[in-house]
C-alpha cells in the first residue's frame, strides 16, 4: 500500500465507515462464534482454525465462506452460527476507543455519516441500534450483490440523493481497517483511511492507496485541525 502525507487530505463533505474492527471490536466475538459452533456440531477445531474466518485479514460476508468450509451442511452450520452469533455478540462486542467520540464530533458538524459494511443485514442493523448510534448515519449499508470492494457498495451510501455517483470525489473519506476499505475507497475515488493497527499491512494492500492513523484519538486530532 502506497501510504499518501496526510497534508493531501482535504476537508470532508461526509464520511463513510466500516463496522467491524473500525467502530466496534468483534473479531474475538466471530472466532469465539465459530469455535462454539465447531463444539456444538461435532466439527474439529483444526480446520476452524485454518480457514479464512480466523484470518486478520478475512474481510467478506461471512455467509461466504461456509459453502467451502462445511460443504454440503453448510446451511445447517449457518442456522447454529446465527444462533449462536446473536447469544455472544452483546456480551462481547464493544465500541472502539475513540470511536463514539469522533461520530459524536463529526455529528455536532452536521457532516453527513453511512456506515458501509460486509456484515450481514440480519446483524448489522441490530448492532448499530444496540450501541444507540443508528440515527448518527444517513445510511447503513449491510452485504449483498454489491458488497465491498464493489464501488457501489460506497456509492448506496448516500446516492443517488444525497451525493450522486458522478459527484464522489476525495473529499468523501472512506475510513476502515482492511485492504477491501481502501480498495473500494480507491474504486469510489474516495479518500481511504485505515485507522488501527497496521502491523499486518500485506499482499493484499498491494497496489492501493491511502491515509494511515494510529487509533481514532489521532484521527479526531487531525480532523479538528483541519477546521482551524
Amino acid at each position: 500500500m502506497k501510504i499518501l502525507p496526510l497534508h493531501q487530505i482535504k476537508n470532508p463533505k461526509s464520511i463513510i465507515l466500516d463496522w467491524d474492527n473500525t467502530i466496534v471490536q468483534s473479531r474475538h466475538v466471530l472466532r469465539k462464534t465459530i469455535i462454539d459452533l465447531a463444539d456444538e456440531i461435532g466439527f474439529p477445531h483444526e480446520k476452524i482454525k485454518k480457514s479464512e474466518l480466523f484470518s486478520h485479514s478475512f474481510n467478506r460476508p461471512v455467509v461466504e465462506a461456509f459453502p467451502e468450509l462445511f460443504e454440503d451442511k453448510w446451511q445447517e452450520a449457518w442456522k447454529h452460527y446465527v444462533r449462536i452469533m446473536k447469544k455472544n455478540r452483546f456480551q462481547m462486542m464493544k465500541l472502539i476507543e475513540g470511536a463514539l467520540e469522533f461520530i459524536n464530533l463529526l455529528s455536532e458538524d452536521k457532516i453527513p455519516m453511512a456506515i458501509v459494511s460486509n456484515k450481514e443485514e440480519e446483524f448489522l442493523h441490530e448492532e448499530v441500534k444496540h450501541f444507540s448510534i443508528y440515527d448518527k448515519f444517513y445510511n447503513v449499508i449491510s452485504s449483498g450483490n454489491n458488497s465491498k470492494p464493489n464501488p457501489e457498495a460506497a456509492y448506496r451510501a448516500f446516492s443517488p440523493h444525497l451525493i450522486p455517483e458522478s459527484e464522489y470525489d476525495d473529499c468523501i473519506w472512506f475510513i476502515g481497517d482492511s485492504s477491501v476499505d481502501i480498495e473500494c475507497a480507491n474504486n469510489s475515488k474516495c479518500a481511504g483511511i485505515l485507522v488501527g493497527d497496521t502491523n499486518y499491512l500485506n499482499s493484499n494492500f498491494h497496489g492501493k492507496t491511502g491515509f494511515i492513523f494510529k487509533n481514532f484519538y489521532e484521527l479526531i486530532s487531525f480532523y479538528k485541525s483541519l477546521k482551524n
